[in-house]
């Protein structure tokens, strides 16, 4: 009797108060297992084009130095009167060295629109972004002011890199587009944030990293660090930025 009251009162809360639903980790395993300076064309590849993946409908595109794959999933409205399908995005995008022929840039997006849902809460847009850079040596090298000047110019480096590349592959692409969004919006409102605030620039690499107010999504959250000439950005936007829900984490700086 007590389990199903337990039960029943965590019902409830979900229904009222809202759910979070959680990416599925199978989604980004082709950038997991994707290492900059070591993987050439043939594995990424291989990880792209896997059984799941093919199950999944997942598409691909690629260049001469880029390839992309992405997906989506709709699914039936969870609420009566909802006039949007409740839909899913991924894409996973790999840029290589011209020259070497191995892996210089990745890129992982997700975009729940319905993440979190509830009757009394509203469904609301959530998105993931993880993104690993080999920065050119004209941005390593380059005297800054201070560090809020470095951590700008490394945002600018990696959201001209993620455009250039997304050209290259698929530009009427929908999860191109969206990601595209989100990250600009995402590093041009830091940016000003790091322009108003100088001193709020070594949130960035903290564990809990930098909370910022994005226009489409509610509320974001970003990290970024430079080692060894290797960038590493993490943008958590709407419900995945809440700290009790990050649906998964990458290793930034020296945390």
């Amino acid at each position: 009797m007590k389990t199903i009251t337990v039960l029943a009162m965590a019902l409830a809360i979900c229904v009222l108060g809202g759910c979070i639903r959680h990416m599925d980790p199978q989604l980004m395993s082709a950038y997991d297992q994707t290492t900059l300076g070591t993987s050439d064309s043939t594995a990424v590849l291989s990880t792209l084009q896997t059984p799941e993946s093919e199950d999944r409908g997942d598409l691909l595109s690629q260049s001469d130095n880029v390839i992309a794959s992405w997906g989506h999933k709709d699914e039936l409205k969870l609420w009566p009167g909802r006039d949007k399908e409740n839909i899913k995005m991924w894409l996973t995008m790999v840029a290589f060295n011209e020259d070497s022929t191995f892996v210089e840039r990745k890129y992982y997006l997700y975009v729940d629109e319905h993440a979190r849902w509830g009757w009394v809460t509203h469904p609301k847009w959530a998105t993931i972004v993880y993104a690993q850079a080999q920065a050119d040596a004209a941005v390593l090298e380059k005297p800054y002011a201070n560090e809020n000047a470095r951590m700008s110019a490394l945002l600018d480096y990696l959201r001209e890199k993620f455009t250039s590349d997304t050209l290259k592959v698929s530009p009427d692409n929908k999860m191109i587009d969206v990601s595209n969004d989100v990250i600009d919006e995402a590093i041009l409102t830091v940016q000003l944030i790091l322009k108003e605030s100088p001193a709020r620039a070594v949130e960035l690499s903290r564990p809990d990293g930098l909370v910022f107010q994005h226009k489409s999504f509610y509320k974001g959250r970003m990290r970024l660090a430079e080692n060894d000439g290797m960038i590493k950005l993490e943008i958590k936007t709407g419900t995945y930025s809440e700290k009790s829900q990050d649906a998964r984490t990458q290793t930034i700086g020296n945390d």
